[in-house]
């Protein structure tokens, strides 16, 4: 397998980690919010207008999603209005809310979520649940109550098939909350058209 650095705006090479299973994927993940001592109270809008994520933002109710594990989902809105989905009721570390969505081979998909937990702090972490059940895991972030945090990456995928997004902390105590999750697809072309923009 070829080994592929992305480029972020700032121009930071992220490098793909090999994951083997049911669907091999290379993986690239980074985080950003609470390391530049930010505390957004309100998420910035999903890149890419959610790609091929339904209902990105929450803005139809729930539809699109479901529930994980042995827990339950809500969505939520904030004082300002914002819209987003609570993951609640849980009791095991990957009880949250899920959605699938079909990779095809050969494509690169950048992944982005903000994410924030009902109390304190804890590791969020985005996992991607082959046809055959098996876990592979994303990027995570400390995701904190009061502030949103962005978590961004991607995955290649070197087969065509569907895969399940679904989330995790460690504490089943907290609830997870998610606001504007994006999935964009590109061919390797159009990434680097992409990237050369950005470069220049």
């Amino acid at each position: 397998y070829i080994i592929i650095l992305f480029y972020t705006s700032n121009q930071t090479k992220y490098g793909y980690v090999l994951v083997s299973g049911a669907i091999t994927t290379q993986t690239y993940f980074c985080c950003h919010g609470l390391e530049n001592k930010q505390c957004l109270t309100e998420p910035e809008r999903a890149q890419y207008g959610g790609g091929i994520i339904v209902n990105p933002g929450f803005y139809r109710n729930m539809k699109g999603w479901t529930v994980f594990g042995k827990g339950a989902i809500k969505d939520q809105i904030s004082n300002e209005g914002n819209r987003f989905i609570v993951a609640h009721s849980r009791t095991q570390p990957l009880d949250s809310f899920s959605q699938k969505v079909q990779l095809r081979k050969g494509m690169l998909y950048t992944f982005s979520a903000w994410f924030q937990v009902s109390e304190g702090s804890d590791t969020v972490s985005v996992i991607f649940r082959t046809k055959g059940s098996e876990l592979v895991r994303g990027g995570h972030v400390i995701a904190k109550h009061g502030c949103w945090t962005l978590l961004k990456g991607g995955i290649v995928s070197n087969f065509s098939s569907s895969v399940e997004i679904l989330f995790e902390s460690k504490n089943s105590t907290v609830e997870i909350w998610a606001d504007n999750v994006s999935l964009q697809p590109f061919t390797k072309k159009q990434w680097r058209s992409l990237q050369d923009a950005s470069i220049e």
